[in-house]
């Protein structure tokens, strides 16, 4: 179990904003753990012996990619928002990114 957060550069945000972001950046990272740790209970308690879990941070199209193959991963399960239009052009899909570039089964499941 993989969970990306995000990172974006501090200093485009400007000085007064980066004390606030670090901030955010910490309770997301708190938050982050807490569901992976939830959600890795959540299997164990389904009868999966073995759960790996990691909270990484950058491009999330990267940290999956790479992670993926370092776990040598047999299938990714991807959440995807399915944005579309400009969001889809402006940030990208995480998904279409590890569809295309993934070296194992990738399985996109929608959150509404």
């Amino acid at each position: 179990m993989l969970h990306v957060i995000e990172v974006y550069p501090l200093h485009s945000a400007g000085k007064q904003l980066a004390p606030e972001l670090a901030i955010a950046s910490e309770e997301h990272r708190h938050h982050a753990d807490a569901l992976v740790a939830r959600t890795a209970k959540a299997l164990r308690d389904a009868g999966f012996d073995r759960v790996t879990t990691a909270v990484g941070q950058g491009d999330p199209k990267v940290v999956v990619l790479d992670t993926a193959a370092e776990w040598n991963a047999d299938l990714i399960m991807l959440g995807s928002h399915g944005e579309k239009d400009w969001t889809r052009f402006l940030m990208g899909s995480v998904s279409e990114a590890v569809v295309r570039h993934a070296r194992c089964s990738v399985q996109v499941v929608r959150i509404h």
